[in-house]
């Protein structure tokens, strides 16, 4: 068997990578974009994880899935060591995709996020709590894997370059992927899963996180449903990301600096067009 996993980074163009991706007839996606099976199910085993793609897809194509929370240590801190064990135990091939974008920008585009789902503490509350910085220590979250993989498994990418450039970086990933780098994607000027306008949700992802089968049971219901009641409820929209003040953004630059001299000397990430 063969797998592409796209772990990261959060708010990254990881939602857009997968869903170009998802239009070529040597991968098959999986049913969920984000399953999390290595950081939330991994004791389900894996005749659970198989079944997230059809059955008829098993032997023949890439089956990709892309999971953020892969790279969201410490918050999930198990998801590298599940992985490694997975690929001992069975006899499956695995290549990484990790697509990254200006840490700050990122980070403010996850709380933005955040902002629409789930929480209300302030961007200064969130930044003190630590999980926005640790998602944006990319090396940091690299390491977890590239010392316990063989490096040629994986490809970085720039999410300004999947802006610019989708063709070129799609080419680029199916090279990667030995599959057909000449098959013509579509609709690459559409961005999935943007922060901004995103409608405000908290009471409905909260009663989610209380009662998690609720969430399944709501599944029964069409996708387009579902979204028209939240936004019937809910009529509020982000318009706009949230940003830093100067002074978060020195605090936010010096708690990463040292990640991004690791990124550079260690991956060869031109940090500098972050302004690092």
């Amino acid at each position: 068997m063969r797998f592409c996993i796209i772990f990261g980074a959060m708010k990254a163009g990881t939602t857009s990578l997968f869903n170009y991706l998802a239009q070529h007839p040597e991968i098959a996606s999986c049913k969920e974009k984000e399953p999390s099976f290595f950081s939330h199910h991994y004791e389900k085993g894996i005749e659970f994880y198989i079944k997230l793609w059809k059955k008829g897809d098993i032997s023949t194509k890439v089956l990709m899935e892309a999971s953020v929370n892969y790279t969201k240590y410490p918050s999930f801190p198990d998801s590298s060591k599940n992985l490694l064990d997975f690929t001992q135990k069975h006899d499956v091939d695995v290549k990484f995709i990790y697509i990254m974008r200006n840490p700050i920008n990122r980070l403010e585009s996850q709380y933005t996020y955040s902002y629409a789902r789930w929480t209300s503490d302030s961007l200064e509350q969130r930044i003190r709590h630590g999980h926005l910085i640790a998602v944006s220590r990319y090396a940091h979250q690299l390491d977890l894997y590239y010392d316990k993989f063989s490096h040629e498994k994986f490809l970085l990418l720039d999410f300004n370059d999947l802006i610019r450039k989708p063709d070129e970086v799609l080419k680029q990933v199916c090279e990667f992927l030995n599959i057909d780098a000449g098959f013509h994607f579509s609709g690459l000027d559409e961005i999935y899963n943007k922060s901004k306008g995103k409608t405000i949700t908290r009471p409905v992802d909260r009663l989610y996180l209380k009662y998690p089968r609720l969430k399944s049971i709501s599944k029964i219901f069409p996708k387009t449903l579902r979204q028209g009641i939240a936004k019937l409820l809910f009529r509020k929209k982000i318009t706009r990301n949230f940003e830093l003040t100067q002074a978060q953004r020195q605090c936010v630059y010096g708690a990463l600096k040292d990640d991004m001299i690791q990124l550079r000397q260690k991956y060869g990430v031109d940090v500098s067009k972050w302004g690092f």
